[in-house]
């Protein structure tokens, strides 16, 4: 019961920034359990838009010792949007990669307050180089651990609705993973029996 009052209070306490949260989480949570890669990146571009905002309206009424995590949450959401982007057009390129690292290094270096503040950074770096190098099934796995290095951030800097979110989504894209496996272990199979069929 105090947990519900805790997620209602911080709903009230800035709606807008709540309703946007609602927004990139049901994007997110679509992305998660049914878009496959070309779609998956697309869908992160669009829910990286609707982060940045859901941050850039969370700043607006934050305390001071939260300003500079959420900037840098904002900046790296919405380089994320071009990022994604990018690595539809220009798969595999080695510069990009590297030049979209140093950027998000940047945003590290003048927002860094705490050790933990290295897994945002973190996972925008990893997230680089799998959109841009990793395929298939595999960048769903991934993304996976990335929600997971989230749900540590997120417990340890006591952000409740952060880690209720990425339990969701650590949750919704497990089902997703699985049934992608499913449906791709069924598709061999009638490809399969197809072939064992014009032989006979």
């Amino acid at each position: 019961m105090e947990q519900l009052n805790i997620i209602i209070e911080i709903f009230l306490k800035n709606p807008l920034a709540q309703w946007i949260w609602l927004i990139a989480f049901l994007v997110s949570a679509y992305n998660f359990s049914f878009a496959k890669w070309k779609k998956f990146i697309f869908f992160t571009a669009i829910a990286s838009f609707f982060w940045a905002l859901h941050f850039i309206f969370l700043g607006l009424g934050a305390e001071e010792s939260l300003k500079y995590w959420l900037i840098s949450a904002w900046l790296i959401n919405f380089f994320d949007i071009f990022k994604n982007l990018f690595s539809l057009k220009y798969e595999k390129n080695l510069q990009l990669v590297i030049l979209i690292s140093l950027f998000y290094l940047i945003i590290w270096i003048f927002s860094y307050n705490w050790i933990l503040s290295l897994i945002p950074t973190t996972t925008a770096i990893l997230s680089t180089f799998l959109v841009f190098y990793i395929r298939s099934i595999y960048l769903n796995i991934w993304f996976l651990f990335i929600t997971f290095l989230w749900m540590i951030f997120n417990y340890f800097s006591a952000s409740i609705w952060g880690l209720m979110t990425d339990i969701f989504l650590f949750v919704f894209g497990s089902f997703g993973i699985i049934r992608t496996i499913i449906i791709e272990r069924n598709r061999k199979l009638i490809l399969v029996k197809e072939e064992i069929k014009k032989r006979k």
